[in-house]
């Protein structure tokens, strides 16, 4: 249960920088916009990681049926992507890990477009 706090600690990597300068008024557009979609990626990886931990806990079926609205409209094209590759396997559906690698690598894509001198 690790990756919970290092999800969180990568979001809150750069909020000082963004609350800065917005306080100060050097505010850049593309560069909050870039933040909003790291964030973005980083909630859904957390959406993933939740529908993921359902095969394993029981919470509930409110849970269930939340994570499952928001989940499937990502999930389901994987899941068409996954079943007509080489990576088809009976037994374990593979498109939530790839999701989630899919997601992690486009929230390092914004964290880098952030850490440019100027966007």
């Amino acid at each position: 249960m690790l990756i919970f706090p290092v999800i969180i600690l990568r979001a809150l990597k750069t909020k000082k920088a963004i609350i800065l300068q917005l306080l100060t008024g050097n505010f850049n557009m593309v560069e909050y916009v870039i933040y909003c979609m790291g964030i973005f990626f980083i909630v859904l990886e957390v959406i993933v990681l939740i529908y993921m931990l359902q095969s394993i806990i029981n919470m509930g079926r409110y849970v269930r049926l939340v994570t499952l609205i928001l989940v499937e409209p990502i999930l389901s094209p994987m899941q068409r992507l996954v079943k007509h590759s080489v990576m088809n396997t009976f037994s374990l559906d593979l498109s939530p890990y790839i999701l989630l690698v899919i997601l992690y690598y486009l929230g390092k894509v914004c964290d880098y477009l952030l850490s440019l001198p100027a966007l």
